[in-house]
């Protein structure tokens, strides 16, 4: 697109403005959406908490089913076996809710990568297209201005040549008439030097 004149460029400009109309909408629509998905992704995903809350409510259902079922089928436990009981279920428990955590940890871990690549993907798409359309409208200003400067250079050459010209008839005429020909203007003389 180097050199262009003022119709190629204003064609170039249509055509990038045809274009754009044409992607318009989806355009919108995802400039409409990107906030949303931006934050989405941003935020760091954290279910730690979530997951020990779960954990620990389901040592209790399990503790409450247990008891129920002793209940229903006449289960009396000695009193060293209720101890003996109480040591499993806090073992138990604990091993529950660490290895919920523990899990809640990798998956968000795991979640937040995948985030933090789609992030980087979607951004990196964004910036391409945008950079590109500003390289080519940047091309587009370069070759219009680098053809404005080639019309002023030739503007001012054949002024400066128009010129050159009529000083050099200007000359040969005065030389001519301190001749005594008469010079250019009388009809005598050489003509001028193009």
């Amino acid at each position: 697109m180097a050199n262009l004149s003022n119709t190629q460029y204003n064609v170039e400009l249509e055509d990038i403005k045809n274009e754009y109309a044409t992607q318009r909408d989806s355009l919108r629509t995802n400039v409409t959406n990107i906030s949303a998905q931006e934050n989405a992704l941003m935020t760091d995903v954290n279910t730690v908490d979530e997951q020990r809350i779960k954990a620990e409510a389901s040592n209790v259902r399990a503790q409450a089913e247990a008891e129920r079922n002793r209940k229903r089928y006449g289960v009396q436990l000695t009193g060293a076996e209720q101890s003996q009981l109480a040591n499993t279920s806090s073992l138990t428990q604990g091993s529950t809710v660490s290895g919920a955590m523990n899990f809640a940890r990798r998956n968000d871990e795991q979640t937040n990568l995948a985030n933090t690549y789609a992030m980087t993907s979607l951004l990196r798409g964004g910036y391409k297209g945008a950079l590109a359309q500003l390289q080519a409208f940047g091309d587009i200003g370069v070759a219009r201005n680098n053809a404005y400067e080639t019309a002023v250079a030739k503007a001012r050459a054949q002024y400066y040549g128009f010129l050159g010209n009529l000083a050099s008839v200007a000359v040969g005429a005065a030389v001519g008439a301190s001749m005594g020909g008469g010079g250019a203007a009388a009809g005598g003389g050489t003509p001028p030097p193009m």
